[in-house]
């Protein structure tokens, strides 16, 4: 996925992003939360057509969100160790606003 997205907000105040692959496909994915981890922010997203209440097979996506002139992007990176502490981080937040 290269950086290019748009922003759509829809009945349940949910953003759904656009990313646009390097052949131009399209994919629409509804953004969970950014996450502050190690002095860089992610952002976790998910599937627009999954279910996050579902937990079964929810594949969720980590990007590093990078400052532009034109404003904010979300960049894929390759670090399976960073990408898993993102999520964790995200899971415990989850867990903290349950309590």
């Amino acid at each position: 996925m290269d950086k290019e997205y748009t922003q759509d907000m829809d009945e349940n105040e949910e953003s759904t992003f656009v990313l646009t692959d390097e052949e131009g496909n399209e994919y629409p994915f509804t953004l969970l939360d950014f996450v502050d981890y190690e002095e860089d922010m992610y952002v976790v997203l998910a599937p627009a057509d999954s279910d996050p209440e579902s937990e079964e097979d929810l594949e969720l996506v980590v990007m590093q969100v990078v400052m532009t002139d034109d404003g904010p992007s979300f960049e894929m990176f390759e670090d399976d160790e960073l990408a898993e502490a993102v999520l964790d981080k995200f899971i415990s937040s989850l867990d903290e606003a349950e309590e």
